[in-house]
Formats: structure tokens, C-alpha cells, sequence
């Protein structure tokens, strides 16, 4: 690993005496409202353990001790989150060793606080991820995401904040995606017209529209310092109240703050189906990429990147932001309208390859596929029969699952898929010698018929 990386670390090395004048001018800046002097004290203290602790993981780096470079690096941000260094050398390590996962929660954990992100992510390249074994998939697989589609990405604007609905959502409707919303219903504004909160007559109007209003707690409180006797105001309440205004069932839950809390996890998927919640995440589907957008160092580019990262890695994108700038109200990390409408054109122009849909709609799919199986699969020439069963006493799904089949010819002709009473199912060919049958029941044979078999 240290004849891999020999030059990255120097230069990186190198370089941290530039990025610490750089850093410490932009929280110590003269120009700058006055700093107390205690804040100033800590920020440096901070700053120098950080890049001591970066310094001590190079060494163990040479020293090809990887797991204790890796805790001095985690370490070197903890003590100060704003260390781009320490990011980059933990990407690079999880990149050399093969923990995909690890690459993407790095990702995540930069996007949460204020590194320069656009640098960090030049650490992942293409090359890499690619060395990364991708699990194979078997003559009959229900496919990961809707239609086949290599990625799924879900935006989520949390805080419900006004240029969400006045300024984002026109820009989505442009190019007909639809996004998550969540709000806190205790500063929802009573009546329109408030500078930064959005009132319960635009988020029924949204929600009417097809964009979700999720549920982001009554009063914006960490999860982890709730008692359970608040639960039911914090968690119960706030979506009644919810669905009292838009008329609409709340299904996802966004923890606050991203603080999350296993027994609160718990109350909150007795009565929503979707929660933004690493354990949920991953408990839905394994590769997910949960990143913050916006703010200064978060470019439409990484944007972009992001999302080829995801078509590449079949990743489920998470896109959270929160909102833009109005008049005196800052918005945390914000974006422009220019960012969202260059982004979302980006994505357009690769629609074959992505499907954009709201938190709860990813989530529901991929929970029901998680919990169905395929019990029978017989493939002939031209002919196959598959079963699916559910582990959920399911008879049919809400919304279809869409299943591979990998056949041949290469390229199949006449395809057709019933059900066994003869019912029409949506088939396509949707890639070399494969065929996807988008299938809504479960239990019933699903009979497909391509080339010769299917005239």
C-alpha cells in the first residue's frame, strides 16, 4: 500500500501546511464577526491534535499498519471534522482494501460537515470502485430497482422551508420527478406568506401534487435525548397532524439533526413504513449513499459525479438538502435554482439508467422486494415459468416488482409474460439475453414466452 500511494502521501503531506493557514483563516479570519477567545483557543487546539493525529496515520500507513492508520484518522476528524486529509486517506485505504460500504459512509460523513467536499471526493476514482467485485446474480433475479434501472435516487429537502415549494418544486415539475419533503409541523406557518416556513396550504398543495411530506418530528429534537414519554408528541402527533393538513398518509420518518436512536427507530416503523435511518438503510438495501448536498464546497459536479458513482455501483442515492437563500433567512448548506436545474438536467439526460421517485416509494420497493423470494423458476428455449413467494404473507404488491430473467437468444423477440389466468403482464427486453417481466402478484405462475415460442 505505501509503494501505491507513496507520492499521494507526500504531496498530501506536503500540502497540509497550506491547508492549515487556509483553515485557520477561514474560522479565525480578522474580517469575521469577533471570535470569543475560548472558541479561538479550542478551534486551534483542535486544529493542531487533528492534524497531529493525520500526521500519526501517515506513519502507521508506512509502517503498512492499516488498522490503527485507519482509528487515527477517524480520530483526526472527529477532533476536527473539517479535515480533508483524513477523509481522503480513509477513502484510500477502504479503496485498496475493498470496503465499498466503507467508501460510501466516509462520503457521508464529509457531506455532514464542512470539509471542501469537491476535493475529497477526487479521491474516489473510477479504477478503484471497479477493482471492487460487484455480486452476481443469478438466471432469475428480481432486479434491485424499478424497470432494472441501474440506480434509484431519492431527493429529500428537509426543515420545510419555503423556496422548497416556491423556487425547487417548479424545477422538478419541469422535468416531472417528484421529491420528499419533511417538515416540522410546529413551525409550519399557520397561513402563507411566511419568509422561510412553508404553510400547510403549500405543502397540501405539494402533496397533492405528488411530491411526499414526510414527517420530521414536532419540535426538531435529537432522538437520542428523547424520553419515551415524548415519543407520542414528537413521533404520533406530529404525523397526525400532518396528515390532518395535507390529507395525505405519512409514511417516511427524517430523524432530526441525523441523530438516530434504535428504541425510537423502533416506535417510529410501528406507524411509518420508511425512516431515514442508517440501520433502516441498510436493513432495505445494502448499498446505499446517503449524501448531503450544498454549500460552498459542494458543486453541481460532485453532484454529477455522485450520480455516475451510483449508475456504476447500482447504489440507492440519497440526496438530502435543505433549501436556498431568502432575503435575511440563511438556509443550512444551501442551494441555488441553477444548481437544482443543471443537476436534474444531468440526470434527465441518463433517464434510461436512473429512477428518480420519492423516499417512501424507493423504500417501499425495496423493502417488498427484500421480504419476496423466487420459489420456482423453470427456463426452457423460449419458454420459462417463475414463482414468486412472499416472507410476509403478501398476495399481491402494491407497486410491481420487476423480475430479470437471463435467456436466449441474445436478443428475444415476441416476449410475453400472464399470469396463470391469463392475465397481461408488462415484458420488455432490457438488455442482452435478458428479458424483465414486471410482476404484481405472488404465488401464481408467471408464464413468459419469447422468439419462436412467443409467435
Amino acid at each position: 500500500m505505501w509503494r501505491r500511494y507513496k507520492w499521494f502521501i507526500i504531496l498530501t503531506a506536503i500540502g497540509m501546511i497550506a491547508v492549515a493557514l487556509f483553515t485557520a483563516h477561514h474560522f479565525l479570519s480578522p474580517k469575521k464577526p469577533v471570535v470569543d477567545p475560548a472558541k479561538r483557543a479550542f478551534v486551534l487546539t483542535s486544529l493542531h491534535e487533528s492534524q497531529r493525529l493525520t500526521q500519526q496515520g501517515i506513519a502507521y500507513i508506512q509502517q503498512k499498519e492499516v488498522v490503527r492508520a485507519v482509528d487515527s484518522f477517524r480520530e483526526a476528524i472527529n477532533v476536527f471534522p473539517p479535515n480533508n486529509q483524513a477523509y481522503e486517506f480513509l477513502l484510500k485505504i477502504y479503496l485498496a482494501t475493498g470496503d465499498e460500504q466503507k467508501v460510501y459512509e466516509t462520503l457521508e460523513a464529509a457531506g455532514r460537515s464542512y470539509p471542501a467536499f469537491d476535493q475529497i471526493l477526487k479521491a474516489v476514482d473510477d479504477a478503484s470502485l471497479a477493482r471492487i467485485p460487484m455480486s452476481k446474480t443469478e438466471d432469475v433475479y428480481i432486479a434491485p430497482f424499478r424497470e432494472n434501472k441501474k440506480t434509484a435516487i431519492s431527493f429529500m429537502f428537509d426543515d420545510g422551508e419555503t423556496s422548497v415549494y416556491s423556487d425547487v418544486m417548479p424545477i422538478f415539475d419541469q422535468f416531472a420527478y417528484k421529491a420528499t419533503v419533511s417538515v416540522i409541523p410546529s413551525q409550519v406557518a399557520a397561513h402563507s406568506g411566511d419568509p422561510f416556513r412553508g404553510s400547510w396550504a403549500q405543502w397540501k398543495d405539494a402533496a397533492d401534487r405528488g411530491f411526499e411530506i414526510a414527517n420530521h418530528s414536532m419540535n426538531h429534537l435529537d432522538a437520542r435525548k428523547l424520553t419515551p414519554d415524548q415519543y407520542k408528541t414528537e413521533i404520533d402527533d406530529a404525523k397526525a397532524l400532518i396528515e390532518k393538513n395535507t390529507g395525505k398518509r405519512v409514511s417516511s420518518y427524517v430523524f432530526p439533526l441525523d441523530s438516530f436512536s434504535e428504541p425510537v427507530l423502533r416506535h417510529v416503523l410501528q406507524s411509518h413504513t420508511a425512516a431515514r435511518d442508517p440501520a433502516f438503510l441498510r436493513l432495505a438495501y445494502n448499498m446505499t449513499m446517503d449524501i448531503m448536498y450544498g454549500g460552498p464546497s459542494f458543486s453541481v459536479d460532485s453532484a454529477n459525479r455522485l450520480v455516475d458513482i451510483a449508475i456504476n455501483r447500482h447504489l440507492w442515492l440519497i440526496s438530502e438538502c435543505h433549501g436556498l437563500d431568502i432575503h435575511s433567512k440563511k438556509s443550512y448548506k444551501p442551494l441555488t435554482k441553477d444548481f437544482v436545474s443543471t443537476h436534474l438536467a444531468y440526470i434527465k439526460a441518463r433517464q434510461d439508467d436512473i429512477w428518480v421517485d420519492t423516499f417512501s416509494a424507493v423504500a417501499n420497493y425495496l423493502m417488498i422486494r427484500k421480504g419476496t423470494q423466487v420459489a420456482r423458476k423453470d427456463i426452457a428455449d423460449g419458454r420459462a415459468q417463475v414463482v414468486l413467494t412472499s416472507g410476509v404473507g403478501m398476495n399481491d404488491f402494491a407497486v410491481p416488482l420487476t423480475v430479470v430473467l437471463k435467456v436466449k437468444p441474445a436478443v428475444p423477440g415476441n416476449i410475453s409474460a400472464t399470469t396463470a389466468d391469463g392475465k397481461s403482464l408488462k415484458a420488455w427486453n432490457c438488455g442482452d439475453a435478458q428479458i424483465c417481466v414486471d410482476v404484481s402478484v405472488v404465488g401464481q405462475p408467471i408464464n413468459v414466452t419469447w422468439g419462436q415460442a412467443g409467435q
